[in-house]
């Protein structure tokens, strides 16, 4: 807390915190005065003295807390991008470990976004960009910030190194984008590979018996098959086809290029710093201190950064006592029993069947509750478990209250 308050100071730059200060100087010595003549004067005068202190330290913390909890004026919002935003954060006490910066849920980081964008002390947006977000996550993230420089502010991409495709594709929404000169802009084109174990298992003598849907259904094909199947092939390419030609319009509509001169650049990656500016992929190269600097004229005088998570939190709405929507976030490959676990299969996050049912009952009982809304981010799962949840979702539906189901 008291970094917190360090920054307030330094970056609010106005007379009012030295009049607070100030102010809470001579309450303590005027206290410290009286508590002495208690103690002089009076049997008791030691506990009076205590009780003073403690009154004083009191009010003090209230001072400082509310000067550290002000959104200055000229405010520049900091989005820390170098670790991946996710659908929704860990609920493992391991995950939540660790003196890293924070990891913030998409809804943490649209929902801030928004509340920036309309807030006249905040002027611009600076982000250290690396792998940020994949897939429907960063459309969204590119999305906020394109709805954030819509309300007339500035926003700035900064990164040491743009290692991935996914991290320029997200810069991509921002009106200046600045590398380190060593760096490089690591953008290509798109591959799908495929993981084909049914030789070893051959080998071994060993027989996959698994069930499958239909021939788009490819997800045990590592296991039954050696190669791509013609239906495996054609999935692949035309999910490949569809994510790199939304990568040709965000370089293309971002960076001021027909598509077809983006679609160029991009199949020629990747590119050294220099080379990425003389392509125009970038604005400038710099040293992170000198991008902030230059955010910071950009700004004018007296202006300073704020840390978005921070930010939220000092402009925290309080409980809403109207409506309530429930958001039941289903995340993770779809499993039977209790969810939270990791699939050694996706390699990624499980949720339960029975979470999930339980989230949507409590929700369809509760009347406070006047819709629902089904996250869902999963890359498929267990039939079985699938129909459990769908029959709780029906269910539902059955009381009469809008379920909706947003894809992420």
């Amino acid at each position: 807390m008291a970094l917190d308050i360090r920054q307030a100071l330094d970056k609010t730059r106005q007379p009012f915190r030295w009049l607070v200060l100030a102010a809470l100087a001579l309450f303590l010595v005027v206290g410290a005065v009286a508590a002495g003549v208690f103690v002089a004067d009076h049997p008791r005068g030691i506990f009076r003295f205590a009780s003073l202190l403690t009154i004083v330290g009191v009010l003090g913390s209230s001072a400082l807390a509310a000067l550290g909890s002000r959104v200055p004026k000229r405010t520049i919002i900091e989005l820390d991008l170098t670790k991946p935003v996710v659908e929704k954060a860990s609920a493992s006490p391991l995950g939540r470990l660790g003196g890293g910066p924070k990891t913030s849920t998409i809804r943490e980081v649209v929902e801030g976004l928004e509340r920036a964008a309309k807030d006249k002390r905040v002027v611009g947006l600076f982000a250290r960009v690396e792998a940020p977000a994949t897939g429907a996550l960063a459309d969204e993230l590119r999305d906020a910030i394109g709805a954030f420089r819509a309300s007339g502010k500035f926003a700035v991409a900064y990164s040491h190194s743009f290692t991935m495709t996914s991290g320029y594709y997200v810069a991509t929404a921002f009106d200046e984008i600045a590398v380190q000169g060593s760096g490089d802009v690591g953008v290509s084109g798109w591959l799908a590979q495929g993981f084909f174990v049914r030789g070893l298992l051959d080998k071994i003598g060993v027989r996959a018996r698994l069930g499958q849907r239909y021939e788009y259904k490819n997800a045990v094909n590592q296991l039954t098959e050696t190669a791509f199947t013609p239906a495996h092939r054609e999935a692949s390419t035309r999910l490949s086809e569809a994510r790199f030609g939304q990568l040709v319009d965000a370089v293309a509509s971002g960076r001021g290029m027909n598509p077809d001169a983006a679609r160029k650049l991009l199949l020629r990656g990747p590119y050294a710093a220099a080379d990425a500016l003389a392509e125009g992929l970038v604005d400038r190269l710099a040293y992170y201190d000198e991008v902030v600097d230059s955010v910071k004229e950009r700004a004018g005088k007296g202006s300073g950064l704020l840390f978005l998570h921070k930010y939220a939190k000092r402009t925290k709405r309080g409980a809403n006592r109207g409506q309530t929507v429930a958001v039941i976030h289903a995340v993770g490959a779809v499993m039977s029993g209790k969810g939270g676990g990791f699939n050694p299969l996706t390699q990624g996050p499980a949720m339960g069947a029975d979470t999930i049912s339980s989230a949507l009952r409590a929700a369809a009982k509760d009347k406070g509750v006047k819709a629902i809304v089904l996250r869902v981010d999963s890359p498929g799962g267990s039939a079985v478990a699938s129909d459990t949840i769908w029959r709780e979702v029906m269910n539902a539906r059955a009381t009469g209250k809008p379920v909706i189901a947003s894809m992420g």
